[in-house]
């Protein structure tokens, strides 16, 4: 399969008009676009998964509304109901992020979720919003992750001075649960429980996925000394440096293969044609 190289610019200004064509309303192809560019960037495939997955996102269309429960201190639960983490991922880490910045730590839990490729974004959001956090999940076979990620794993994001730093780690059930249950005393015990039913759940995800995030300020010490312990006990941990990517990416260009690119402009193509009534709905206009 031949590559070509597009600009991030080029994947954000066609990749709005894509997800219209996909079916996503203008909210949520406006700030999806900017997670599909970003991960397109640091090496994440997110166009070709996208394509790849374009049935299910199609379904997931008319899958029963989302629904959120919990608070600051018992943790958030949300029920995606099988929808996409382009969707979901966005308003998943603007709850998280309040808790964080009033409460130190925040939580929440979504079950019913896939297209967990995007997880890096999300974990990159964090990091623009001074937070760190741990990003666990569980992913089904029919789901699509960067390569060489286990379908259950965990995700770290820690800010400092230096700028943010990424790694990624899988999901061994009984090391992670007693790694996080040591550094843990910093946090409430209510949320603790929280991140340790996120292991749980992601060893066996209910269908299509599951994702949890406990984020902290970034003085917190939770993530680094989570990391250390992980380390300490000789797990397999993979420092990924997504910001050096993403800097190439900007200044050389995004690698993406033909079919995929080729693929964005189709579905840009859906939202052109300004005689039908689906085309002068996406577009936004109307009789006022």
């Amino acid at each position: 399969m031949s590559t070509v190289l597009s600009s991030m610019s080029e994947i954000r200004r066609v990749g709005g008009w894509a997800l219209r064509g996909i079916g996503y309303p203008f909210g949520v192809a406006e700030r999806g676009v900017r997670f599909l560019a970003w991960t397109e960037a640091a090496g994440g495939e997110a166009i070709k998964n996208l394509r790849l997955l374009e049935a299910a996102v199609e379904e997931s269309h008319t899958a029963a509304p989302c629904e959120h429960a919990g608070d600051s201190g018992l943790g958030r639960t949300v029920h995606a109901n099988g929808r996409h983490l382009l969707e979901i991922g966005g308003p998943a880490v603007d709850l998280v992020t309040h808790d964080a910045r009033h409460a130190s730590v925040g939580h929440v839990a979504v079950d019913g979720v896939f297209g967990l490729g995007l997880l890096p974004s999300l974990a990159n959001l964090l990091t623009h919003r001074r937070l760190s956090g741990i990003l666990f999940y569980g992913a089904t076979e029919s789901d699509r992750l960067p390569e060489r990620w286990s379908r259950t794993g965990w995700l770290a994001a820690q800010t400092d001075a230096e700028g943010p730093t990424f790694v990624h780690g899988a999901l061994e059930g009984t090391a992670s649960r007693s790694v996080l249950a040591r550094v843990g005393a910093t946090i409430p015990s209510r949320l603790l429980d929280c991140a340790i039913e996120d292991i749980e759940a992601a060893v066996a995800p209910r269908p299509p996925g599951y994702m949890g995030i406990l984020a902290v300020s970034d003085a917190h010490v939770l993530v680094r000394d989570f990391l250390e312990a992980m380390r300490s006990l000789a797990q397999h941990v993979e420092l990924v440096d997504f910001p050096r990517r993403v800097a190439h990416a900007l200044s050389n260009g995004v690698p993406v293969e033909a079919e995929d690119l080729e693929y964005l402009y189709d579905l840009e193509l859906r939202t052109w044609a300004p005689t039908s009534e689906r085309s002068r709905s996406q577009a936004g206009y109307g009789v006022y």
